[in-house]
């Protein structure tokens, strides 16, 4: 077997004035491979690869892809395809240009943007007229045009038999999002002390609560439930990558959540609390991994699910355990029975929806109880007490360098 190793030079960190950072290059906002879709359903293909253009780092240039062609005497004019902006978030358009390669030249054609998919809230950006030059790229400038939808509208043809574009590019800005840009002020989930949300489940329903099924599992749905049993709580038995309940709004910031948790049978990954949830690919999560037997603090972003924090401690079966996380714009604290498992520094403050989830649990039960959001100032939390920072149940690993040493036994001493 041929074995791979990646070697990593001399790291160095800087301190740097922002101010000093270079001026931002206006970006490709609608691309297939940067999660722009089509959301129109006439000629649905064809549009599609209007966007289907990639760019190569080795060569430093942007590969077009494939054109599009409509046969307008099968699909007559007016023609248009509506795109949806990576995420459905808002972006800011200052320029759509269009490369033109062959001899069927679209005529005039026209560009709509809106905040909603419906033909109705889309506004006009004005009608242009293609030049018939071949082989040429015709852009045309907007003045930071706010949108979450792009509409291009064809009106008319050169050709009376077909209609050609072979690539679209929108340039501008991504909206910068409320965690990372303004002010943060307003978000605050309530005076001190206040209760935002609570639920003992002994309505019989979920009606307060919005489920949330993970995009990429398959296509049954989770089967939260209210137990009509001497647990009297609420539990999920399923086998989906990740499944949520959530409450609250995107504003929510400075808030504890507390809970109880009864593992029944379990065999699953994380179960716990979910919070700072804006969206199915920006969310954290922080509970017990049943698989891994570990308590586990993480965070999902577009790049995928990072674990901030684990620690490897047994979790005892057919008890109720009480977990407790306290969320400050910049520090999480996690608690299993009223032990700190986690105490972390986050730089970007931590504001959304929270919940509980659970994921893969195939014939696993999980039982939480007595859901509570109660409002809190960072100010509160407690001093940090010293951590225990070197041990392997926490990922402390001992390495060397070409070789191991023979006998040696150093991992015996962080285990």
């Amino acid at each position: 077997k041929q074995w791979l190793r990646v070697l990593f030079g001399p790291v160095r960190v800087f301190s740097l004035d922002s101010s000093s950072l270079p001026s931002r290059d206006k970006q490709d906002l609608l691309a297939l491979h940067r999660g722009a879709q089509i959301v129109s359903e006439i000629e649905k293909n064809a549009f599609k690869v209007v966007i289907d253009h990639n760019f190569y780092m080795d060569k430093d240039e942007v590969h077009p892809g494939s054109s599009m062609s409509i046969n307008i005497q099968r699909t007559p004019l007016p023609l248009e395809g509506i795109y949806v902006f990576p995420q459905e978030k808002p972006v800011e358009i200052h320029s759509i240009g269009l490369q033109l390669e062959g001899r069927y030249f679209p005529g005039e054609i026209e560009f709509l943007v809106s905040e909603q998919n419906q033909d109705e809230m889309f506004e006009s950006l004005g009608k242009f007229q293609i030049k018939p030059e071949k082989k040429s790229y015709q852009e045309y400038k907007f003045e930071g045009i706010k949108a979450k939808y792009l509409k291009i509208r064809i009106l008319s043809s050169a050709n009376e038999n077909y209609v050609q574009i072979n690539e679209m590019f929108v340039k501008g800005f991504h909206e910068g999002s409320p965690q990372t840009t303004g002010s943060t002020s307003g978000l605050s989930a309530g005076p001190p002390g206040k209760i935002m949300f609570e639920d003992d489940f002994s309505s019989g329903n979920l009606d307060h609560w919005q489920i949330w099924n993970d995009p990429d599992a398959n296509d049954e749905d989770s089967q939260w439930a209210v137990v009509l049993s001497e647990f009297s709580d609420i539990y999920n038995a399923f086998d989906h990558p990740a499944t949520f309940l959530l409450t609250g709004d995107q504003g929510w910031t400075g808030y504890s959540l507390l809970t109880n948790l009864y593992a029944v049978r379990s065999d699953g990954n994380l179960s716990g609390f979910v919070f700072g949830y804006k969206d199915s690919d920006n969310y954290y999560m922080a509970g017990y991994n049943f698989q891994k037997n570990r308590f586990e603090l993480g965070r999902h972003t577009p790049q995928g699910f990072e674990i901030l924090a684990f620690a490897a401690v047994e979790y005892p079966r057919k008890q109720w355990f009480p977990l407790k996380l306290d969320s400050g714009r910049h520090r999480i604290l996690f608690r299993f029975d009223n032990k700190i498992i986690f105490d972390l520094d986050v730089a970007v403050p931590v504001s959304g929806k929270v919940g509980l989830g659970t994921s893969a649990l195939n014939v696993g039960v999980i039982n939480f109880d007595k859901y509570q959001v109660v409002s809190i100032e960072e100010t509160s939390l407690p001093d940090r007490e010293l951590q225990d920072i070197l041990a392997s149940r926490r990922g402390a690993a001992v390495i060397y360098r070409e070789t191991l040493p023979k006998g040696d036994k150093f991992d015996d001493l962080i285990d």
